[in-house]
């Protein structure tokens, strides 16, 4: 059961690193040691842990993959190390006495009945991994892994939320009653989730964990419902940090010298306008460049997102070696291009075309992404745009407004770039896929084929080439137009001044949080 809409894309996991001096300073941190850390967040657990896709275990220390997802690549986590053994084999090696939360042995058996019951039960997971044929194990800690062909993104692949590691005899036994896993601790996570009731999820410290005895006695994780009530839990000591902040909350927090905002070093999603070529007037690629040139990122960066999230030329941020810069703003090209394709206007208002109106309907699942498409609003109407805004209060009732018949034809979605297991090749891809859950209406065959002989091939440089050209080609024919891009946000209360969002959406480290 997929249990977050997309806009858990966006969610973000911290680090968490008091900073102490003196034997005061030193006393109140064993004081905090003994208790749980409090955490408030709009985000958590709504029921039990189980084989599905899901991004929150990780986020709360309760469970972990076998390689860790870094900006320079994936590393050993659970693994002790892989390798390719050649082009459809490849192999993972544990690290030494690992137990699962319940005490149970994590050897080379229990992975193999792990990776088989993902096959067999997850979907996502078995797409990850590129439909492996099957797992061996070849001794107490190694197991094999077969495929069907080649496939480079393998160490991607374990570095992956759809591939958690999980006790699967465990899981198995409850026959898909996945309540009865409360406190059964079936990851191997420092923090394991005993009970999610009345909005507020309970983790108790695991007595297994490989690192040694974790930092704090457990978890407490209420729900809120707005920022407000987030800077309120903050401000009053009921809570030491808050995730998903809103950037608006940076604002509202700025005469508080004891909250402090906080913004992972590395973004790996961004907002964008997914424009629906299926529907008017977005089947004219004319009109969906218009739509792009009438739109500021620039202004939008700095006076909508308070410049947290930095305004984007292209699907990545200024810098990074395979951005292909194309969006800029320049209303007059839109306005030509408009009057191109036939859409007069008269006076101020919108304009029209045999006797239809240019309009535009942009569903949003956030406040951010709300705050971002009402300022696009006023900028598409500019250049003649008939546009508002429809928000919604999660993701889940987007998809059949943009499939259906109704006239909402545009989605603003955060959407992965370097993606959460790192691996840009496969986050991009996922908006070209026609049988992705989130591409809700790009369906171009060039450039999906670009994109599996790039996920297929094995020379990095040719992979790049490929991944070059299918993002010319978005900015040709205007799919999706970025906007800014998307660091992962938290408040923290004053003790946890140096605590260091990751954005990567890993948990929470033993000692000091740092993934």
């Amino acid at each position: 059961m997929l249990r977050r809409s997309s806009a858990l894309l966006a969610f973000a996991i911290v680090a968490v690193c008091l900073c102490a001096g003196g034997q005061a300073a030193r006393s109140a941190r064993a004081a905090q040691n003994s208790s749980p850390l409090r955490i408030v967040t709009t985000f958590a657990n709504s029921t039990f842990p189980n084989p599905a896709t899901d991004y929150i275990e990780p986020q709360f220390g309760d469970s972990e993959y076998l390689l860790k997802p870094t900006a320079k690549g994936p590393v050993p986590w659970l693994a002790k190390s892989y390798k390719q053994v050649n082009n459809l084999t490849w192999s993972v090696t544990l690290r030494p006495g690992l137990k699962f939360q319940n005490g149970n042995t994590l050897d080379a058996a229990a992975l193999v009945k792990w990776f088989s019951y993902q096959m067999a039960h997850n979907p996502l997971a078995k797409a990850t991994m590129d439909d492996p044929t099957g797992f061996k194990a070849l001794n107490d800690d190694t197991v094999e892994i077969k495929l069907a062909k080649p496939y480079p993104g393998m160490p991607y692949a374990l570095a992956s939320y759809s591939l958690d590691v999980y006790d699967a005899a465990t899981v198995e036994s409850v026959h898909a009653k996945y309540e009865q896993l409360a406190g059964k601790g079936v990851f191997t996570g420092p923090y394991m989730l005993m009970s999610a009731a009345n909005g507020t999820d309970t983790y108790m410290a695991n007595p297994y964990y490989y690192l040694g005895k974790p930092k704090y006695s457990g978890l407490t994780v209420r729900v809120i419902s707005s920022d407000t009530a987030g800077q309120q839990a903050l401000a009053s000591g009921e809570a030491d940090m808050q995730f998903y902040a809103g950037t608006a909350e940076k604002r509202t927090i700025a005469s508080n010298p004891n909250l402090i905002y906080k913004t992972s070093p590395t973004a790996v999603t961004y907002s964008a306008f997914c424009l629906n070529p299926s529907k008017t007037p977005f089947t004219d690629v004319r009109v969906r460049e218009a739509f792009g040139l009438a739109i500021d990122n620039g202004t939008i960066s700095r006076t909508i997102m308070d410049g947290i999230r930095p305004a984007l030329k292209g699907v990545f941020q200024d810098g990074f070696p395979l951005n292909v810069p194309w969006k800029t703003y320049n209303p007059a090209k839109a306005e030509a291009l408009l009057d191109a394709a036939g859409w007069t206007q008269n006076g101020s208002g919108p304009r029209t075309k045999d006797g239809k109106t240019l309009s535009v309907e942009i569903t949003t699942y956030d406040s951010d992404l709300e705050s971002i498409a009402t300022a696009a609003v006023d900028m598409l109407r500019k250049v003649g745009f008939d546009a508002k805004v429809l928000p919604e209060p999660n993701w889940s009732p987007i998809p059949p407004l943009i499939t259906g018949k109704g006239p909402a034809n545009v989605t603003m979605q955060n959407l992965q770039n370097i993606g959460y297991e790192g691996d840009y090749y496969l986050a991009l891809s996922k908006n070209y896929n026609p049988h992705d859950q989130y591409n809700l209406s790009v369906r171009d065959p060039q450039i999906w084929g670009l994109f599996e002989k790039l996920l297929a091939t094995p020379n990095k440089a040719k992979a790049n080439s490929l991944l070059k050209q299918a993002l010319k080609l978005d900015g040709q024919r205007v799919y999706y137009v970025p906007v800014v891009a998307n660091p992962t946000t938290a408040v923290v209360s004053k003790p946890f001044a140096n605590y260091v969002v990751n954005g990567f959406g890993l948990g929470i480290d033993y000692k000091t949080g740092a993934r």
